[in-house]
């Protein structure tokens, strides 16, 4: 059994959630880890995408034009998908999304690095938080890691069919999904690093262009999952 330290929690949120990324960068396995999120240096899986936005680009970032743009996409999910609350931690330059499960409730946070991204657009936006929402949303395959929550997978196919089309008839909001892909691509794909050989094939969300494909294709998800 591989013996893990987690981090003291510290008093401001966007460091408790660095120094989660952190301690799971310095495990091989957390495919039994109480959290969620997955990180693991041996088969080259990041958290979306356990970085920061550089401080120049964070200080440069028209944050209050974002803001404003950014506000208008939570209302319409908050109009869309009353179930789940969504809240922004928009005062952290870390690049990420999670959906979150407590006792008191179903969580989609969304952290100021991806809001405020500039190789990110609306479209981006949208795309990241259809897909978290999936992972609440969604009733099939589950994530080894949290049952309570879809898989990787499932949650990129729910929200591309399902999600996609209740945003829409519910808000009016629409996106473009090659926009957005090639948008995340060029983030994306740099975090996607390190040896891949020891996931299952069948599991695209293992490595970015097979996630991309599938995205563009609309492949269902198909037996069993890894992440």
């Amino acid at each position: 059994m591989i013996k893990r330290q987690e981090p003291q929690r510290p008093g401001s949120l966007d460091r408790w959630v660095e120094q989660l990324c952190i301690a799971q960068l310095k495990i091989e396995d957390c495919s039994d880890h109480p959290l969620w999120l997955r990180c693991t240096r041996r088969q080259g899986f990041l958290m979306l995408f356990c970085d920061r936005l550089p401080d120049a680009i964070w200080a440069a970032a028209p944050h209050e034009e974002r803001r404003r743009e950014f506000a208008d996409i939570l209302t319409d999910f908050a109009l869309s998908f009353p179930q789940l609350s969504y809240r922004p931690v928009l005062n952290t330059n870390l690049i990420n999304a999670q959906a979150v499960t407590t006792a008191a409730g179903r969580y989609v946070n969304v952290y100021g690095g991806l809001v405020f991204h500039p190789g990110i657009g609306a479209n981006s936006l949208v795309l990241a938080l259809l897909h978290e929402t999936g992972h609440h949303l969604s009733d099939g395959l589950r994530s080894p890691i949290n049952r309570t929550i879809a898989c990787e997978c499932e949650a990129d196919h729910w929200a591309i069919m399902d999600g996609a089309a209740w945003l829409a008839r519910r808000s009016g909001r629409v996106f473009q999904l090659t926009v957005a892909l090639n948008e995340l691509s060029a983030i994306y794909s740099l975090a996607q690093t390190g040896n891949h050989t020891a996931a299952p094939a069948r599991c695209w969300s293992c490595e970015w262009s097979a996630r991309r494909q599938a995205l563009l294709a609309k492949t269902p998800p198909s037996g069993g999952c890894y992440i």
